[in-house]
């Protein structure tokens, strides 16, 4: 039985260390990354169980630039990440076409993602850092999450 993800990389990837606000990595420099939607994360999931280690990299790369970014008193903001994430466990339907091994690594990562996401706290209000929109986008993305979570850990599996 061989397994979908190249020993190397699963279950001992790391995806880096947790995210500091306070860091000097003159992250002003760093290019933001791609917007973090469902069809992008879950591309860049299945991506990083190649076994050609020059597609892996990037995958592996993108995930941990979605997972590091700062969300407060940094260059860019990423939204959706975590929502993505939750979205790609959570579909179970009949009609699903996701693979197991992409929600148990989806799984994996909004695990690792949580504390770094929710370690800094956001601003009561919009100041010369983040703008309203973001600010908002955060707040809602936060919320989503603390509404979701429960229901995902505690459904019947049937």
């Amino acid at each position: 039985m061989s397994t979908p993800f190249p020993p190397s990389t699963f279950p001992t990837m790391s995806l880096g260390t947790p995210a500091n606000p306070n860091s000097n990595n003159n992250e002003s420099t760093r290019r933001p990354p791609p917007p973090a939607d469902i069809s992008s994360v879950m591309s860049a999931i299945t991506l990083c169980s190649s076994h050609d280690a020059s597609i892996r990299r990037p995958a592996e790369e993108l995930l941990q630039t979605w997972e590091n970014a700062p969300s407060f008193e940094g260059v860019y903001h990423v939204t959706g990440y975590l929502t993505s994430l939750i979205s790609i466990i959570g579909d179970t339907s009949s009609t699903n076409t996701t693979n197991i091994n992409i929600r148990l690594m989806a799984a994996i990562l909004l695990k690792n993602g949580i504390p770094k996401s929710f370690s800094v706290p956001l601003p009561e209000s919009p100041n010369s850092e983040m703008d309203m929109n973001t600010l908002t986008q955060l707040q809602q993305e936060r919320a989503n999450i603390r509404n979701q979570l429960p229901v995902l850990l505690f459904r019947e599996v049937n």
